[in-house]
């Protein structure tokens, strides 16, 4: 995420007047808040290499506004997969919602000063015990893929409207 966006920016730079990171989020909290296949905006991105944190955070444009059609939380990107009971221990005192690029893209837009935005579909529980077989947890969100696509999409236009619905207002 880091390289190809940096090549973008530094090709266009000016023209980009804000990033929006769409993707998919495990859940490190188990809360009424949090379920599966739910869009939820980005607030503040912080970084865990190894489960080391990294004590610089990103926030996104969102965390300034209140009028976000969306709950609005903090996420951790990990260099690692969470898929244990212990990553959410480690994880968990930091963001109820575990990634691996918000962070990424925080720190690009940061570098080109360009304000950044991150929605994310919440794909897996990592609080649940048993999930240690990386490529099964790949798989279900592999599977969920074309339907997340499309709720992210229509989320997109929550906050993007398409350019027809602004010229008719």
């Amino acid at each position: 995420a880091t390289e190809k966006l940096a090549a973008i920016c530094g090709a266009k730079y000016g023209e980009i007047q804000e990033i929006i990171n769409l993707g998919v989020a495990g859940i490190l909290e188990d809360s009424p808040q949090f379920n599966l296949g739910e869009v939820k905006e980005i607030r503040t991105a912080y970084l865990s290499l190894g489960h080391k944190m990294e004590f610089k955070s990103f926030s996104t444009s969102s965390s300034s506004s209140p009028l976000s059609p969306f709950h609005v939380c903090d996420i951790v990107t990990s260099s690692k997969r969470a898929l244990k009971a212990t990553d959410c221990e480690a994880l968990l005192p930091f963001a109820p919602l575990v990634d691996r690029e918000t962070w990424a893209v925080g720190s690009v837009a940061n570098r080109f000063q360009v304000p950044f935005r991150s929605l994310k579909v919440l794909s897996d529980k990592v609080y649940e015990a048993g999930q240690e077989d990386s490529l099964e947890v790949c798989r279900l969100v592999k599977d969920q893929a074309p339907l997340w696509s499309q709720q992210l999409l229509a989320a997109f236009y929550k906050i993007v409207p398409l350019e027809s619905d602004t010229k008719s207002s």
